[in-house]
């Protein structure tokens, strides 16, 4: 019951603002984070409720008994010495954490956003692989912009538009696939033809040889290469010898029979193929559009009639400015435009405005709540000082170890108001009810606070073994947010509080 009175206010408390935190997501345009904030803010009532119900009963069933109470609530010897040291370093404790404030400050906007949800994707994965290994060869490009025109005709006046672009590489239409200069290219597939085609098509089945009709050519062969090895006017003199050696140096020994075939099969086993393969291209015929596999067809051309237009970038779209370049530039031609950069352009603005409205919804909503509660000026802004520094130094310190910010981990910033609230409401009721500052060092609530940081911690640390990388990053950020928040909590707050003198039972401000 004691226990109950002392901190089920603060409990509850904590829990609101957590709660507010998370709901603050419900109405931004994210529907990701917007469901994720329902229910993990209805997670918070859930387990409030279990910690003022079922928590109490199982201590009334199993009581933790009364011995040492008074031990249990006291820190050790070095916990109280840190304390001591607290309240006699206040100042200058709040003059580094101001120092380090603008020094992170300055570094903060260095913090980069990764707009590409490629990115948030496992590159081991085959897919992600493959993907890449396209995108690298010039096979495929992951960003183009893809316009559809009423028709054809349409889509070639537009496709001309957009190749005046200077940021458009390329703008590509079914017609694309028909190639230039037909004619010439036929002429000279012709001329090839005549001399190649008679003797692909005269050309005597192979007959298979056995192992000693293999070593005789073989022999035969060596005998050929030697000689115009030897011959010093000869061009192909030092080609020859550097057959005849690394030919040698494979058939050599016993089992030279089984070499010479196994050298055969990897040097012709694809050959005639490759001659079926040429002998096709010499009967190449005039392309059109009607002449064009179906499926391209289809893929480029609706059955309505619409065309359409892939634009391909001239520079390389690893910056969202980049994009952002690109996306502008070509809708200015084309307003109808869509594809990858259009869509990342557009997801990352809405990921970045659901972040400022969530987080804008959470801090006024918090300090409204706060100010109801504790009524007290000074005490909500004993409350949001060390969460402003955290967030600030998480900021800074995401730039420094070069991790981006996301669109999985963007929530972080929002999350740590609610989630870092809770440390710094207990620390400051405790202060008010306590004869002090340095009585409340003396008390449970700073180990309290600390195990519960670490449980986070942990719980959100886990997270960052997750092999999908933008959970990682997630996990990663909000480890190191709750981490940076303790140390501001347990080390800044109270040296603010002596500072500013709050919990000395003195009349603050009140609303």
């Amino acid at each position: 019951a004691e226990a109950a009175r002392v901190a089920g206010g603060s409990l509850t408390l904590c829990a609101l603002s957590a709660a507010i935190a998370f709901f603050a997501f419900l109405p931004t345009d994210y529907v990701g984070l917007a469901e994720l904030g329902l229910i993990a803010g209805s997670g918070m009532f859930i387990a409030l409720f279990a910690n003022l119900t079922l928590l109490p009963a199982l201590i009334a069933m199993a009581p933790l008994g009364e011995g040492g109470r008074e031990a249990q609530l006291i820190l050790p010897a070095a916990g109280a010495r840190a304390g001591t040291a607290i309240r006699r370093h206040a100042r200058a404790i709040c003059w580094v954490a101001l120092f380090l404030g603008v020094a992170a400050a300055t570094v903060a906007p260095r913090a980069e956003f990764d707009f590409d949800p490629l990115n948030l994707k496992d590159p081991n994965t085959e897919s992600v692989a493959t993907l890449f290994d396209l995108m690298s060869d010039g096979s495929r490009n992951h960003h183009t912009i893809e316009v559809l025109s009423a028709d054809q005709a349409a889509a070639e006046a537009l496709k001309a538009r957009l190749g005046k672009i200077e940021l458009v590489d390329k703008a590509v239409t079914l017609a694309s696939y028909v190639p230039k200069s037909q004619e010439e290219k036929l002429d000279i597939i012709g001329d090839m033809a005549l001399f190649i085609a008679p003797a692909l098509a005269l050309a005597a089945p192979a007959v298979p040889l056995n192992a000693q009709a293999r070593l005789d050519a073989w022999a035969a062969l060596r005998t050929k290469l030697q000689a115009l090895s030897e011959r010093s006017d000869a061009a192909g003199a030092a080609s020859a010898r550097r057959l005849l050696a690394a030919v040698s140096s494979v058939v050599g020994g016993d089992r030279a029979a089984t070499a010479l075939l196994d050298l055969e099969n990897r040097l012709l086993a694809g050959l005639p193929g490759r001659l079926d393969a040429l002998n096709q291209s010499l009967r190449a015929e005039a392309v059109t559009i009607s002449s064009l596999p179906q499926q391209l067809q289809a893929r480029n051309v609706a059955a309505d009639g619409r065309a359409l237009i892939e634009v391909y970038p001239r520079e390389a779209l690893s910056e969202r400015a980049a994009v952002g370049r690109f996306v502008d530039a070509v809708r200015a031609v084309a307003p109808n435009a869509v594809g990858s950069p259009v869509v990342i352009l557009e997801a990352g603005r809405t990921v970045l405005r659901a972040f400022a409205e969530a987080g804008a919804l959470a801090v006024i909503f918090i300090v409204v709540l706060l100010a109801f509660v504790m009524r007290r000026v000074r005490d909500v802004a004993m409350v949001f000082a060390p969460l402003l520094l955290a967030g600030i130094w998480t900021a800074a310190a995401a730039a420094l170890l070069g991790v981006a910010f996301n669109l999985a981990n963007v929530i972080v910033l929002p999350l740590l108001f609610g989630l870092g609230v809770a440390g710094a409401i207990h620390l400051v009721a405790r202060s008010r009810e306590s004869d002090g500052v340095g009585e409340a060092l003396r008390t449970s609530t700073p180990r309290a606070v600390l195990f519960s940081a670490l449980t986070t911690i942990g719980s959100f640390g886990s997270i960052y073994l997750s092999s999908h990388p933008g959970t990682a990053s997630m996990g990663l950020l909000l480890s190191l947010a709750i981490t940076l928040t303790l140390i501001s909590t347990l080390v800044f707050l109270p040296a603010l509080l002596v500072v500013c003198g709050l919990g000395d039972k003195s009349e603050e401000t009140q609303f």
